[in-house]
C-alpha cells in the first residue's frame, strides 16, 4: 500500500486515509471486485481515483449528473490529473477526438453517463481503450428498489462480460440491504468484497418538530444556532419567500433553484461557501458535490420524499465531526399532503399515455421519427404548455425513462465550445477571400490555444469585453463560420436534454410493462411511509429510526437527538421528584405539617416542584391532608 499512500500524499496531501478507504482500495489493487457503502462526505472518490492512478491505463467513471463528473474532472485536472467527460452536451466530433485522446493514453479518468452504454458505436469504442479499472458512482440507481432507479446502469453488465479481468467498483452513499443485493447481482460483480461505514452520524442531533408557523421557529433556530445552514424547501416560490423573510430578520440569506442561470447560481454558492450568506434556502438542487464542512444546521421544512433523500440532505451537517443539528419541520398540513400523496400522485397507466403524448407534442416530433434525436427540455415551459400537476408529470416523465422511451439528463451549465475542422492554409485563404471574419478569427486563435487539435471552451461575452464587438455579431459570424463548415461551433447552454431513445409513437400503441409500474408505485408508497413513520414517531430514537431503514438493526440511541434529550430530561426529573419524595416522607413521618412549615423544612427547593410532588403525592394516597395539614400514609 505505500504506492497508494504515496499517491494520496503526493495528489491531495494527505498522509493517511480515513475509515475503509485504504480497504477499499488494496482490494482494487488485488485486481478484485467490490461494493463501498459510503454516507456522504466519506471520501468516495478517493476509493477509486487512487487505484485509478497507481493501475496506470485508464479508469473509466460512470455516473448519472453531469455536474458532479464535471467537479469531478475540474478537481483532478487542478492536482495534475488527465480527466476528461463524455455527456449528452457534447456533439459526435467532439466525443471521437476525446476517445481517441483516450486510446493513445492521452487520458487517465473517462467520465461517462450510464445513458452513453445505450450506443452499440460507443460500447465498440470502449474495447479499443486501455481501461485498467471502471468505476460505478451512484450505483443504488441499477436497483428497482433504490430511490433513483435508473434503467441504463443495466447496460454496465454487459460490459462487465467484455472484461472479466478487470475490477469494477460499484460505490454509493446509501443502499438498504435489498438495493445492497440488487447491485452486486445486476452488476455481475464478481465475488466482491463489501465495504460498508456505519450509516450513523454520532456529532448530528436529529429534530422533529411541529410547529404551525415554521417560518417563525426557523428563526428562533438561526437566533439559537450560529454557524452557516442549509434550508430545503420544495419550492422554487418558497425558497426566495423565506431568504427574503430571512434578511428582513438580520440574517444574511440567500436562495438557489435550478431555474437560475449558472452565473448566478455560481454566484450564490460561492458566497455561501465563503461565509458571505449565512443560510441559503434552496430546493434539492443545492449541496450535490459541495464539500464545505463547516455546515452546523439543514433544516428541511417540507417532509421529503424518501428516507435516502433525507438523509443525503441532513447529512450535509457536520462533515467537520463537530457538534450539528438536522431539523425537520411539519405542521398537520404537511401529513395530509403527504399522505394524499401516497394515495394521489403516482401517476396510472393513461395518465402515463397523455403525458408521453405531450412531450412528444411539445418537441414536435413526428410519429415514428426522433430515434436517437437530442432536444433541449425546459420543464416549466413544457408545464405551461401541458396543464397537469406537475408532482404526477415528473413521476410520469420518470416512469416513461426507466421504459427507455428516452433519456433526461440533469440541468447543468454547458459552456460554449469551438474547434477549428479546416487545416490553416485552408484558413488562411478564407481569411484572405472574407475579410470581414479576419479580425475575429486571428483574435480566436491567438487567445485559444490547441484549436485545431480539441474543443476548446470560448467565452463570447469575455471576447466582448475585450474587443469592440457586441456579443450578438460575434455569435453571429460563429454561427455562419459553422454553416460553412469552418468550425464546429456549440453555443453556451443550461437546459436539460431529452436523448430520444425510440422513435415516437401513438399513446394508443405504446407498450407499458405494468408490472414494473406496479412495483415502482409499490416503492414509493413504501418511502413516504418510512418518512411518515421518522416524523410521527415520538417514542424511538430518530437516529435509530434512520439505520435501521438501511438494516442496522442492533443501533443504539443516539443520546442527542430531541427524543433522546427529552427521555434524559424526564429521568433527570423523575431523579428530582424521588429525592424530593424522599426528604417529604421523612418530614412528615416525624410530625403533621401546613404546607408553610413543610417548605420552611425543605429549604430552597422551588416551590412550585414542592407544589406539583404534593399533587402527586396526594393523588397517589402517599399523603393525606387533614385541617389544613398533611401527613404521611403509612
Amino acid at each position: 500500500m505505500s504506492s497508494a499512500l504515496s499517491i494520496l500524499k503526493k495528489y491531495w496531501g494527505f498522509s493517511a486515509f480515513r475509515p475503509l478507504q485504504e480497504d477499499i482500495v488494496e482490494n482494487v489493487l488485488a485486481q478484485k471486485d467490490a461494493l463501498a457503502v459510503l454516507p456522504t462526505g466519506g471520501g468516495k472518490s478517493i476509493c477509486y481515483q487512487v487505484p485509478g492512478i497507481a493501475l496506470g491505463g485508464l479508469c473509466v467513471v460512470i455516473s448519472p449528473l453531469i455536474a458532479l463528473m464535471k467537479d469531478q474532472v475540474q478537481n483532478l485536472q487542478k492536482i495534475g490529473v488527465k480527466a476528461a467527460t463524455i455527456h449528452s452536451g457534447m456533439e459526435p466530433r467532439e466525443i471521437e477526438l476525446l476517445i481517441n485522446n483516450a486510446q493513445y493514453g492521452a487520458i487517465q479518468f473517462l467520465y461517462i453517463s450510464p445513458e452513453r452504454l445505450l450506443s452499440e458505436r460507443f460500447k465498440k469504442r470502449l474495447e479499443q481503450l486501455p481501461i485498467s479499472m471502471v468505476a460505478i458512482d451512484e450505483a443504488h440507481c441499477i436497483s428497482q428498489w433504490g430511490y433513483d432507479f435508473r434503467p441504463a446502469y443495466l447496460q454496465i453488465a454487459e460490459i462487465k462480460k467484455q472484461w472479466p479481468g478487470i475490477p469494477f467498483l460499484a460505490l454509493t452513499a446509501s443502499a438498504t440491504p435489498e438495493v445492497k443485493k440488487d447491485i452486486v447481482e445486476k452488476l455481475g460483480l464478481n465475488d466482491p468484497g463489501i465495504f460498508q461505514a456505519s450509516f450513523a452520524r454520532p456529532n448530528i442531533s436529529f429534530v422533529v418538530r411541529h410547529e404551525e408557523n415554521k417560518a417563525k421557529k426557523l428563526l428562533t433556530i438561526l437566533s439559537r444556532v450560529p454557524g452557516t445552514a442549509v434550508v430545503y424547501v420544495r419550492q422554487r416560490r418558497r425558497a426566495k419567500e423565506i431568504a427574503k423573510f430571512l434578511q428582513q430578520n438580520k440574517i444574511r440569506a440567500d436562495y438557489y433553484h435550478a431555474g437560475l442561470d449558472m452565473e448566478e447560481r455560481s454566484k450564490k454558492q460561492e458566497a455561501w461557501i465563503r461565509g458571505n450568506v449565512r443560510a441559503i434556502v434552496s430546493t434539492n438542487a443545492f449541496g450535490m458535490g459541495i464539500d464545505k464542512a463547516d455546515v452546523r444546521h439543514v433544516v428541511h421544512m417540507d417532509i421529503p420524499e424518501s428516507m435516502e433523500a433525507y438523509y443525503q440532505e441532513a447529512g450535509r451537517a457536520g462533515r467537520d465531526g463537530k457538534r450539528a443539528f438536522a431539523t425537520l419541520l411539519f405542521n398537520g398540513n404537511d401529513i395530509e399532503q403527504i399522505e394524499q400523496r401516497v394515495l394521489n400522485d403516482f401517476p396510472d397507466l393513461d395518465f402515463i399515455r397523455q403525458t408521453y403524448t405531450a412531450l412528444m407534442n411539445y418537441l414536435r416530433v413526428p410519429v415514428g421519427s426522433g430515434t436517437n434525436a437530442m432536444y433541449e427540455f425546459d420543464f416549466a415551459k413544457f408545464m405551461n404548455y401541458y396543464k397537469a400537476p406537475a408532482p404526477r408529470v415528473l413521476k410520469a416523465l420518470k416512469l416513461l425513462e426507466q421504459e427507455e422511451l428516452f433519456a433526461i439528463s440533469d440541468a447543468t451549465f454547458l459552456p460554449a465550445k469551438i474547434y477549428f475542422l479546416t487545416d490553416k492554409r485552408t484558413l488562411y485563404n478564407f481569411q484572405v477571400a472574407n475579410e470581414r471574419f479576419d479580425a475575429l478569427i486571428k483574435f480566436i486563435l491567438r487567445t485559444h490555444p490547441g484549436i485545431f487539435e480539441e474543443y476548446v471552451r470560448i467565452d463570447v461575452p469575455k471576447i466582448a469585453r475585450q474587443t469592440s464587438w457586441s456579443v450578438v455579431s460575434i455569435e453571429k459570424q460563429l454561427k455562419y463560420l459553422h454553416q460553412v463548415g469552418l468550425i464546429r461551433y456549440q453555443s453556451a447552454n443550461q437546459n436539460p436534454r431529452i436523448l430520444l431513445l425510440a422513435a415516437a409513437q401513438e399513446s394508443k400503441y405504446l407498450s407499458l410493462n405494468k408490472s414494473f409500474i406496479a412495483e415502482r408505485e409499490h416503492v414509493f408508497k413504501h418511502q413516504l411511509e418510512s418518512m411518515l413513520r421518522y416524523v410521527k414517531e415520538d417514542e424511538y430514537c430518530r437516529s435509530r429510526i434512520i439505520l435501521e431503514y438501511f438494516g442496522e438493526l442492533d443501533a443504539q440511541d443516539c443520546g442527542i437527538c430531541d427524543y433522546c434529550l427529552e427521555r434524559k430530561d424526564m429521568q433527570k426529573d423523575e431523579l428530582a421528584k424521588s429525592a424530593l419524595v424522599l426528604d417529604i416522607q421523612n418530614a412528615l413521618q416525624e410530625q403533621s405539617l401546613t404546607a408553610s412549615a413543610l417548605k420552611t423544612v425543605l429549604g430552597k427547593i422551588p416551590e412550585g416542584r414542592v407544589n406539583k410532588t404534593m399533587r402527586w403525592l396526594l393523588d397517589n394516597g402517599k399523603v393525606i391532608k387533614s385541617a389544613n395539614k398533611y401527613s404521611w400514609k403509612e
